[in-house]
């Protein structure tokens, strides 16, 4: 998304929509307005027609604006410790600008150009080709324009990044600026593999020609503050680059001859230096006069001097703000004029204009007045909306904070029904896996109402459950069985028997059983029979 700051151009109507959309506008008259469209199809759209209908009162012309040929700038990446990419400068009519910017890694290839007839041209220019290759990551591109030192718009992307239609205005000085960020990429500013073969590609879409040239301002200032030392203090740059000689002398370890000569060297002040020169031209003596024999010399007239002013330098030698200042301030002249607008005659008002200039200010005060009240109750109604709004809100949050509460009530309900049947599942399903755990034989009924709905309940249990109950009765039968046979109770073991059947249980042993049966099935006293011969031994029968 495109971030303006204060605005190469202004976006007076702005509006985005899907497939559609409509925008009310109102525009004034001898006054130029840029109508841009602007779309983001999807990869797979098909070419097709886009309509644009305006409902107008009145009639207005349009001129398109066609785009010229697009213009390319490529350079390798040179890494900096600010992670710039480029910084150019600018030139061009005024016209409706695209830029787009993006990295890519390659190699360089030569090609030299050939004549038609397929010979090398003999010293003939060579132009640079890029091999691109595909990116091994993903680089933070911040790509920005500036007004002179004012950031006016600036754009992010990954790769690769783009400022859609400024509008350049003629014979102003502006500045494009790609740069990395480096909190993502901090090893942008070090020469490394990653930055050795990246390249930068800078394709320019306008209306008029576009020319981007190396901008080198900061350099500039450099040199000319440099130059400006340079003139003040003849030899600076030779005595700066001897310290700066001996610093690095100092650091290393092991010193040649050479550099101990020039540790050792004396060091001379200002004044000292001032003082040599000094000697220096005092040992060049006057030249003398040749002699000629027969002739006098001639006497010359003494000549007055003027006694020799100092050269005050030019603001336009200093790049310093507050020394170009001081100069200009020098630079001008030391007397100034000012004559009074009226020449020398004096003008003196009448009555009238005396009356005129009342009434004016009476006017002026009832104006003023008038405004005040109109303010008064201007306020006094903004004041009553704010009442009724402020009501209005309060009664919306009143509701809205009811209904929230009612809502969450509800939710705390269901919570705690929901905590509740959980609770008892538990402790249902706990009660089933102690029955099931214990040794001891149980009721099978009691195991069966716990199961009676076996949707919410573990399965595995469940199924355990029913096998404990199968088992349970397998071994309750089997007691009766057993308590039967002994108290000779056939009635019991003709019930056994046939729920041994019904229940099809398998490996219970009831042979004994149905000989039993067998044998009491002719004899309807057999029962009391065994309990007589039983007695006559001394046995007593099995209680139930």
């Amino acid at each position: 998304m495109l971030t303006t700051i204060e605005g190469v151009h202004k976006n007076l109507f702005e509006s985005e929509s899907i497939i559609n959309g409509t925008q009310r506008m109102m525009l004034r008259s001898q006054t130029t307005y840029y109508f841009i469209l602007e779309g983001t199809p999807q990869y797979n759209t098909q070419e097709g027609t886009f309509e644009l209908d305006f409902l107008v009162n009145q009639e207005f012309t349009f001129t398109q604006l066609e785009n010229v040929e697009p213009t390319r700038y490529y350079d390798k990446y040179v890494p900096t410790k600010y992670g710039t990419i480029f910084r150019e400068r600018i030139f061009a009519n005024e016209a409706q600008v695209s830029i787009y910017v993006r990295l890519t890694e390659g190699q360089q290839a030569q090609q030299q150009q050939q004549v038609a007839k397929g010979k090398q041209t003999k010293g003939g220019a060579q132009e640079l080709e890029i091999v691109e290759s595909e990116m091994r990551g993903e680089r933070l591109i911040r790509l920005e324009l500036y007004h002179g030192d004012d950031l006016i718009v600036y754009n992010y992307g990954i790769n690769s990044v783009t400022l859609s239609n400024i509008t350049l205005p003629k014979d102003e000085n502006y500045v494009i600026q790609a740069s990395f960020d480096l909190r993502e990429w901090p090893e942008a500013k070090f020469k490394s593999e990653e930055t050795d073969n990246l390249y930068w590609f800078t394709t320019i879409f306008a209306s008029d020609t576009v020319a981007l040239v190396r901008d080198t301002t900061k350099e500039d200032k450099e040199k000319a503050i440099k130059k400006s030392w340079e003139d003040k203090e003849p030899g600076r740059a030779v005595n700066a680059k001897k310290s700066r000689t001996k610093y690095l002398i100092t650091l290393k370890e092991e010193l040649t001859p050479e550099e101990q000569a020039i540790i050792n060297a004396p060091r001379m002040t200002k004044k000292q230096r001032e003082e040599e020169a000094k000697q220096a031209a005092q040992k060049k003596g006057p030249k003398k006069d040749d002699k000629k024999v027969g002739k006098q010399s001639k006497v010359e007239a003494p000549v007055e001097t003027a006694p020799q002013q100092r050269q005050i330098p030019k603001s336009e030698n200093h790049v310093n703000e507050a020394i170009t200042q001081f100069l200009q301030h020098l630079e001008q002249d030391r007397i100034m004029d000012h004559y009074a607008r009226h020449a020398g005659l004096i003008n003196v008002r009448s009555d009238v204009q005396k009356r005129e200039i009342v009434e004016g200010i009476l006017m002026g005060k009832e104006e003023i007045a008038g405004i005040i009240q109109r303010n008064l109750k201007m306020r006094e109604e903004i004041k009553l909306l704010q009442k009724d709004n402020k009501e209005i809100l309060i009664n919306e949050f009143q509701s809205y904070r009811s209904s929230y509460k009612q809502e969450l009530t509800e939710i705390y309900q269901q919570r705690d029904s929901i905590k509740q049947d959980l609770t008892q599942l538990m402790k249902k399903e706990q009660q089933l896996f102690d029955l099931c755990k214990q040794e001891k034989i149980g009721n099978p009924e009691d195991v069966e109402k716990l199961i009676a709905d076996p949707s919410q309940l573990d399965p595995v249990l469940v199924s355990a459950a029913r096998q404990v109950i199968n088992n349970w009765k397998i071994a309750i039968i089997q007691e009766k069985i057993n308590t039967a046979l002994q108290n000779f109770d056939v009635d019991t073991l003709q019930k056994c028997v046939d729920q041994i059947q019904q229940l099809n249980i398998e490996g219970l042993d009831t042979s004994a059983a149905e000989d039993m049966l067998d044998e009491a099935s002719g004899n309807p006293n057999f029962q009391a029979e065994k309990l007589a011969e039983l007695k006559k031994q001394g046995k007593k029968p099995i209680k139930k």
